[in-house]
């Protein structure tokens, strides 16, 4: 008894050559639709060479923004909405730790403020009685922004910190000196106020500045995450977005000097909260409605290939918590890279960074440094949703931050 329907010599063959064919069609067309999600409509905005650039992460399209006229840019200041910037650098790249620290050569550095109109204002370093800038920070309105100058050799016991607070149009709304060397500034919710953090001979150095008063030193009670432990410096500070006395600050921990913690406390002395045993702490942040803090810090990973235990990988991660709760991983670089041939981890040895991030509604952008197809360094793009696995938006536009997002 035959088959229902007679078929010719070789149709088996080639009825299963069809239906491979059409499985292969179908597992491309899957995979182009895996990452066809909606891209977000946000436009990033950065430091690219010399220049400080848009990228419209819906449209891919790359605008410049202003040019800096100095060839090495060392640092960037951007506005909540990042219409306008303050930026820095000079004739060189930034010294080394060991030119620092051995036989410096002076850095002629230059402030240029700007906004999307076009209009630009340099103002020179030293006018402002220093000689590089540590940090600065606009306030939340966009109307001022606070620079922290030091001379080219902080010592410990003499150092000279400048604080100065100039308009859009560089002009020096106040200027005051304080001892010690800062690191960190932020201001407050009501743009009155602001906080600097740095260090002295004598310890760990914060104070309050409300111009015109001259600044004051605070001296909170900065909680730290079990007993025996004391912090030993600052190296961030952050006020609560809407809380007019509550601020956020990074610390390194002594004994050891390699633990840290994320402490919140308040100006007027009310119990404080810990986030401790920390790696490291770097780029604080708050989420916007203040719920949550948000860091860059070292995470270890260990990789075998096949039956040989290779060393041990460290890398940045983004992590986030509530005070007072464990931080949880938000972006996690090396879960989404899969490490082929053991010449890749050498790579990722001195890569990947999380280099800057910045979150909007929806989600947060992320910067980091990595190793490309061909294993050489390559600045990615990542966006990582409020709900939702992170998604890679740019292979390498050369883009590096400090980063500010814009939802369009």
């Amino acid at each position: 008894m035959g088959w229902p329907f007679d078929e010719c010599p070789g149709a088996p063959a080639r009825r299963v050559r069809r239906r491979v064919l059409a499985c292969l069609v179908l597992l491309v067309v899957l995979a182009a639709t895996a990452d066809a999600r909606p891209r977000p409509s946000v436009e990033i905005r950065g430091v690219r060479g010399s220049e400080l650039v848009a990228w419209d992460a819906a449209d891919s399209v790359l605008r410049v923004l202003a040019r800096a006229p100095f060839p090495f840019v060392h640092g960037v200041a951007w506005t909540c909405d990042g219409g306008r910037w303050l930026v820095w650098g000079g004739g060189r790249a930034l010294p080394t730790e060991e030119e620092l620290f051995g036989r410096p050569r002076p850095i002629q550095q230059t402030l240029t403020l700007g906004d999307e109109t076009g209009r630009a204002v340099t103002v020179p370093l030293r006018g402002l009685g220093a000689d590089r800038v540590v940090d600065a920070r606009w306030d939340g309105s966009g109307r001022q922004v606070l620079v922290l100058g030091l001379p080219a050799m902080p010592g410990m016991a003499d150092t000279r910190s400048t604080c100065a607070i100039l308009a859009p149009d560089g002009r020096i709304i106040a200027r005051a000196e304080v001892n010690g060397s800062v690191a960190s500034c932020a201001g407050s919710p009501d743009g009155t106020s602001w906080l600097v953090a740095g260090r002295t001979s004598a310890g760990p150095l914060l104070f309050l500045w409300t111009p015109p008063a001259a600044p004051e030193p605070v001296a909170p009670e900065l909680p730290v995450p079990r007993p025996g432990l004391r912090i030993a410096e600052i190296a961030e500070v952050r006020w609560h977005p809407t809380d007019p006395r509550r601020f956020a600050a990074a610390c390194r921990l002594s004994p050891g000097d390699s633990t840290w913690a994320v402490a919140v406390a308040s100006l007027d002395g009310a119990a404080g909260e810990s986030i401790g045993d920390l790696k490291g702490v770097r780029a604080l942040a708050w989420s916007a409605d203040g719920a949550r803090l948000a860091w860059v810090g070292p995470k270890d990973r260990a990789y075998r290939y096949r039956e040989h235990a290779l060393p041990t990988l460290r890398y940045d991660a983004l992590v986030a918590a509530r005070p007072g709760y464990a931080p949880e991983a938000v972006f996690d670089i090396l879960d989404h890279r899969r490490v082929r041939r053991p010449e890749e981890l050498t790579a990722l040895a001195l890569w990947p960074a999380v280099e800057s991030y910045a979150s909007c509604e929806g989600g947060i952008c992320v910067v980091t440094a990595a190793t490309g197809p061909s294993l050489l360094p390559a600045r990615e793009i990542w966006w990582v949703p409020s709900r939702g696995e992170p998604m890679l938006l740019a292979g390498d536009l050369g883009i590096r931050g400090p980063i500010s997002v814009d939802p369009r």
